[in-house]
């Protein structure tokens, strides 16, 4: 089994997020990061709550407002 790319930290958060940006599902994830999808769950609940965003489309809507500025 191949290890995650990403060590758990400000880098698996910001993997993630890129991850989300990319349209994957929480399921994809789980398999890409090689975690459970709950943890997905629970990482991306966490993402939504400091960015302040509601929802995923949210979150990609104040990703490209962010970097269009």
């Amino acid at each position: 089994m191949k290890r995650s790319q990403y060590s758990w930290g400000i880098g698996a958060l910001f993997g993630m997020l890129m991850l989300i940006l990319d349209g994957k599902t929480n399921g994809e994830i789980a398999d890409q990061l090689f975690i459970s999808e709950n943890t997905v769950k629970f990482h991306v609940k966490n993402i939504l709550q400091k960015t302040g965003c509601r929802n995923r489309n949210d979150l990609v809507a104040a990703y490209i407002s962010f970097f269009q500025a």
